[in-house]
């Protein structure tokens, strides 16, 4: 698995040019090539939901093994490159149905037993059961095996006016990830930048959110010198790249 390799999308509004222009140089950080989607508008969650659907689609129609879908709004962490590295070194044929790269996470999660790098999002503690323990879209691999389980969405969750009642990181959760292996890393590489949200119309402290439960909730912690977005941004306008590095 080489993460340079899979297809890459960004969703982004036509209105926010300010966000592709800040996605832009996070992927310039990356040495990511992408295209950019332009997002469906509906000034909530269904705009996030019927554009990932809409790509998908098209990474159905042109035989992506995989594809990866960024929303515009996430910021890359420092480490973000070493440790993508040491994730295709240490599990070169991984199979997975998704890996998220920068969920927020709502109760305890566990290290893969076989794959040291990543936290297993589908065998989770018994004590998460019946709770809505992982959340967020920022970037995520899609994995060819479930790209027609992602249109089920409007089998399990449709109504005649054309809204889901499921937001599409609520429906991952509760008919993906669970029923079909998946894994996010043991420290985010993408969490969401705060700021305008268009979903709540509202200012967003996501990044905090965020970082705070990931240190919450997860083995592995975020060093602090990554919980702050302003200092991240400092280090990356450097063009530094640190390593990675377990922190208990």
């Amino acid at each position: 698995m080489k993460f340079n390799d899979i297809p890459k999308f960004v969703i982004n509004l036509d209105r926010r040019s300010d966000r592709m222009e800040s996605i832009t140089k996070e992927m310039e950080y990356l040495g990511w090539e992408f295209e950019r989607f332009s997002g469906i508008d509906t000034n909530s969650y269904m705009g996030c939901t019927k554009s990932i659907l809409e790509i998908i689609k098209i990474a159905k129609e042109r035989n992506y093994p995989r594809v990866m879908i960024i929303e515009d709004d996430c910021g890359v962490m420092p480490y973000a490159k070493d440790l993508l590295n040491k994730i295709e070194q240490e599990s070169p044929n991984l199979e997975f149905a998704v890996m998220n790269l920068g969920p927020t996470h709502n109760g305890p999660i566990n290290i893969s037993e076989n794959h040291g790098l990543l936290l297993d999002m589908t065998n989770l503690p018994k004590s998460t059961e019946g709770v809505r323990s992982i959340f967020a879209t920022n970037m995520v691999i899609y994995d060819q095996s479930i790209y027609d389980t992602m249109f089920d969405i409007s089998l399990t969750a449709f109504t005649t006016n054309g809204n889901y009642f499921h937001s599409i990181d609520d429906y991952i959760f509760k008919f993906i990830i669970k029923k079909y292996q998946s894994y996010c890393p043991v420290i985010p590489i993408a969490p969401q930048k705060s700021g305008h949200s268009n979903v709540s119309e509202g200012s967003d402290n996501n990044w905090h959110t965020q970082t705070y439960n990931w240190n919450n909730w997860c083995p592995i912690k975020i060093p602090n010198e990554f919980m702050d977005q302003l200092k991240v941004q400092e280090i990356k306008d450097k063009n530094e790249h640190k390593k990675f590095y377990y922190v208990n």
